[in-house]
């Protein structure tokens, strides 16, 4: 099983969005370059799908459109994603929750971690 100390933070959204949807490599690096401060690129991406794979975390369940390969999480990469996405939650919820106090609204549409930040800064000697 995966520690998350030996995945980077590009594994875990890989295996997020595979998690949603089914999807081609161009459409990963189209969809993941919009929350990254530099582009994503092919070299990069398709070095972790082929890793992925032997590792059978994914698998390509289809060719699509001009024979692109369409990959999917396997039930052994759901496996690795919820326990990387327990550790993930467990280390970043508390810098979630404190420290985007200048955009909260814009990072947190749940109303209960809303009110729970509301909270939060209520007690603050800002």
């Amino acid at each position: 099983m995966a520690d998350i100390s030996s995945i980077s933070m590009l594994e875990l959204q890989v295996l997020w969005y595979l998690s949603q949807k089914n999807m081609h490599g161009y459409a990963l690096i189209q969809d993941l370059s919009k929350h990254r401060s530099t582009p994503l690129t092919p070299g990069t991406l398709y070095p972790l799908l082929a890793r992925f794979e032997k590792n059978d975390w994914i698998r390509i369940s289809e060719m699509g459109d001009r024979d692109k390969k369409v990959y999917m999480l396997t039930e052994n990469g759901q496996k690795i994603l919820d326990k990387l996405a327990h550790e993930f939650t467990e280390i970043f919820d508390g810098i979630y929750t404190k420290y985007h106090c200048s955009a909260c609204t814009h990072f947190l549409v749940d109303k209960s971690r809303t009110h729970t930040l509301s909270t939060l800064h209520e007690g603050r000697d800002d």
